[in-house]
């Protein structure tokens, strides 16, 4: 489990709030008519955790809906209707609130933004401080239209 700064979610609340934590090859995470898929044909441990309403469980936090551990990295993923603006807020927050609890076991962060529909216009500057934000973790920041494949 990882290691966690005083005020932040717990070893316990990561236990609670893992929808599962095994090596199956095909993840399916849904909301909103999005989708998010990951191949995991190496068949590696992979942990979900349910962010939005279990892990910070409150109102008065922005946060993305789910969290997928593996293998080094961590991926903040929102799934959305069309409010990218929203999306790109819930992620950011969500990072900076449990990336410093991460770090150790999970240096790299992806942020992974689904949604029915990508409109033409986002607010780039909110897109360039996400991807700046997971440049700091090692990572970067990806946003597609539902589904979203990801190859773990």
């Amino acid at each position: 489990m990882p290691e966690l700064p005083q005020n932040h979610p717990s070893e316990q609340d990561f236990i609670d709030c893992t929808k599962f934590h095994d090596n199956r090859t095909q993840i399916v995470l849904k909301e909103n008519r999005s989708e998010y898929q990951a191949k995991n044909a190496d068949k590696k441990k992979v942990q979900v955790c349910k962010v939005d309403g279990c892990l910070l469980d409150t109102d008065e936090l922005q946060k993305c809906d789910y969290l997928l551990l593996v293998d080094g990295s961590a991926r903040f993923i929102e799934l959305k209707g069309c409010d990218i603006g929203t999306a790109i807020e819930q992620l950011i927050a969500t990072v900076n609130i449990l990336m410093p609890g991460l770090q150790k076991n999970y240096p790299t962060a992806y942020s992974i933004i689904v949604s029915t529909r990508t409109p033409k216009i986002i607010n780039q500057k909110k897109w360039e401080a996400l991807k700046k934000l997971m440049k700091r973790y090692n990572g970067d920041a990806f946003k597609s239209n539902s589904p979203f494949i990801d190859h773990i």
